[in-house]
């Protein structure tokens, strides 16, 4: 049950982290901006990435990306505010 539990924190995780790796995308940034907006993230095994969509108030796509997180990213929130900046 403890494993079970473990993984299901780790996807959890790895939702938000693959929510946070697209907004600082300049692209991303720029089409969510000043929007309310809710993220709907899930995996693609065959790409092994994780697929985010911004959605708006009326669940219409904003925008979409593909985030993978095995790549390098910037960790903790002084370092990708720097690099958003």
């Amino acid at each position: 049950m403890r494993r079970e539990i473990a993984q299901l924190e780790t996807v959890l995780n790895q939702r938000e982290l693959a929510i946070e790796a697209a907004i600082i995308q300049p692209s991303i940034a720029e089409a969510i901006a000043g929007q309310e907006w809710d993220a709907d993230v899930h995996f693609n095994y065959e790409e092994s990435a994780w697929e985010v969509s911004f959605l708006d108030d009326d669940e219409k796509e904003l925008i979409a990306t593909k985030v993978n997180l095995n790549k390098k990213l910037a960790r903790g929130r002084k370092a990708r505010r720097k690099l958003a900046a």
